[in-house]
């Protein structure tokens, strides 16, 4: 099992998201696990985002729909593959706009979009260019951390878990 781990940078154009999917496809007899981060700029969006709302507004959140649209637009993605995110990140913003509270576990939720929507990305581009994909949240395959929200550490077991499931997997995971 090959690890391929891409930073924001590697995943912050459809340049570089398409040089992914070329990295990615001429090492897939390795059995490639992918793990990605969120697009360039993305955590940070995200971040102010949950403090807008904290002050009753949520202007950065067209910046972010509008910077992953952008993305799908230019690799010839459907706009409806990140609507899901897009749907929970606005319930997520209305409910923090409502509560006026940012704790570390709702900033840990604002940032945790920015990797689900690049690994659905991701996956969908590598699967266009032939090669069979799918994105998974890392906790839907084991990853288990400590409750220190802002801070958080993945338990040892998470590892056995992890490897485990993964290898039962039939295409190639883009993780986040």
């Amino acid at each position: 099992m090959l690890v391929m781990k891409f930073g924001g940078t590697s995943v912050g154009s459809s340049g570089s998201i398409r040089n992914v999917a070329s990295i990615v496809k001429s090492n897939q007899k390795r059995k490639p696990v992918v793990v990605v981060s969120a697009v360039t700029k993305m955590t940070d969006a995200l971040i102010v985002l949950a403090n807008e709302c904290v002050m009753g507004k949520d202007t950065t959140l067209t910046r972010i729909a509008g910077t992953h649209n952008t993305l799908l637009t230019e690799l010839s993605l459907p706009l409806s593959l990140l609507e899901q995110e897009f749907d929970e990140l606005k319930k997520l913003a209305q409910s923090t706009k409502k509560s006026k509270k940012l704790s570390p576990k709702v900033l840990d939720n604002f940032q945790s979009f920015g990797e689900r929507m690049s690994s659905k990305i991701v996956a969908a581009c590598l699967n266009s260019a032939g090669i069979g994909a799918q994105a998974y949240d890392a906790w839907n395959l084991g990853m288990i951390t400590t409750d220190v929200f802002g801070n958080a550490e993945p338990l040892r077991t998470s590892y056995a878990a992890l490897g485990k499931n993964i290898k039962q997997l039939k295409v190639i995971p883009v993780i986040t």
